[in-house]
């Protein structure tokens, strides 16, 4: 996945993006459309701070001030960059934070959420069939 941040590989177990992102310290993704950006999930999972536009899905996932920053505008998404370049202990708060606690969206979780859609999606195409 792409963002402006950089790129990160999509489905990769939490381990493998631990690997590819060791050297990050921080993602961030400044879209207003990105509902559930794949790169800060995985981001996120592999226990780093995200910067994040909070009119977008990631707020779903992403608590401002405890799994990273949200900001209602460009300017603001820069200020936080600022806050958590300026302020380690911040930084470093938010990544142990994500590194110990399991985030709530996971792709497995996504994964069988996926199917229980879908599968709903063809039973109601189903009955609609039988309905005419």
């Amino acid at each position: 996945a792409q963002t402006d941040g950089g790129a990160l590989p999509r489905g990769v177990a939490r381990w493998g993006v631990r690997m590819v992102v060791r050297w990050r310290e921080a993602v961030w993704a400044r879209g207003n459309r990105e509902w559930l950006g794949s790169a800060a999930v995985e981001a996120r999972s592999a226990g780093l701070p995200g910067l994040a536009k909070s009119n977008s899905g990631i707020r779903e996932f992403v608590a401002d001030g405890r799994e990273g920053l949200l900001a209602a505008t460009d300017g603001e998404l820069v200020s936080c960059l600022v806050r958590l370049t300026r302020t380690p202990t911040l930084r470093l708060a938010i990544a142990e934070h994500n590194r110990t606690v399991p985030p709530s969206v996971t792709w497995d979780g996504v994964l069988a959420r996926t199917d229980e859609i879908y599968a709903r999606a063809a039973e109601v195409l189903a009955a609609r069939t039988l309905e005419t």
